[in-house]
């Protein structure tokens, strides 16, 4: 008897198990709620119209946080901010989200300090920034290797700049001032590794003066890297001349 109610009661349990592996239980999911308005908070000289249409955070929408995220990366895109924040608040049945931005100055004008050796006025016709531009670090860097790549031209491979921007009402004034150094000249060519051809063969060859812009090299110490790829030109050509076709330089350095 006892072996027989065993059975019943598990018999009655694996039935009751059957049930509920059948009706599991019912879970309603939550839906997200809408976003009742988009607020753009601190920006003065981008308008709203340009910051929401890069926003995917749209009014009507239902809010999902992952367009947060990929709000303030299109916007760091524009090159406009330093700082953006997005804000969401409940608000009744919905949610209102704030986003708020810290804008990069807009220049008004670049001022030279320091220049001697190049005049304001050729500097002011190379377009290191235009007016209006926000003046970003990336800009300002921008500007400031153009200015130091001017320099090296002329032969001030040592100068150097550093920037200072003057903010007042979102407009900024940016100081550039110079230390222009010394003007590099060449003092002399050393090569290694040539067996076969003179040293004093290869200084002649690599001061041959096809153009009247190679005199520079060797007297006013232009020393932009074309113009030392093309005086190396000059010295394989004399390698080749001796019979040494696949002459090449495979390595060079520049100190002073």
């Amino acid at each position: 008897m006892s072996r027989h109610i065993r059975r019943s009661y598990l018999y009655l349990f694996l039935i009751a198990g059957f049930i509920v592996s059948v009706h599991p239980p019912r879970v309603e999911a939550q839906s997200s709620p809408p976003i009742l308005d988009v607020l753009i908070t601190d920006n003065f000289n981008v308008d709203d119209t340009l910051i929401r249409s890069v926003s995917t955070i749209k009014k009507g929408n239902l809010y999902n946080p992952r367009e947060v995220g990929d709000t303030i990366k299109q916007l760091y895109r524009l090159g406009l901010f330093s700082d953006i924040k997005v804000y969401a608040q409940a608000q009744g049945q919905g949610i209102v989200v704030t986003i708020t931005v810290r804008e990069y100055p807009l220049l008004d004008r670049i001022e030279f300090k320091g220049n001697d050796k190049i005049k304001t006025k050729e500097l002011e016709r190379e377009n290191f920034l235009f007016q209006g531009q926000a003046v970003s670090p990336y800009r300002v860097a921008l500007a400031k290797e153009k200015l130091l790549k001017l320099y090296r031209e002329k032969g001030y491979l040592l100068a150097a700049v550093k920037e200072r921007p003057l903010v007042t009402e979102g407009l900024a004034v940016l100081e550039l001032t110079i230390d222009e150094g010394k003007k590099v000249a060449l003092g002399g060519i050393f090569v290694e590794g040539n067996t076969s051809v003179t040293d004093k063969a290869l200084s002649n060859a690599m001061q041959k003066k096809a153009q009247t812009e190679e005199e520079l090299f060797w007297k006013e110490g232009d020393l932009r890297r074309e113009r030392i790829l093309d005086t190396f030109e000059k010295a394989t050509e004399e390698f080749r001349k001796n019979g040494y076709r696949g002459a090449r330089v495979i390595s060079d350095s520049l100190w002073y």
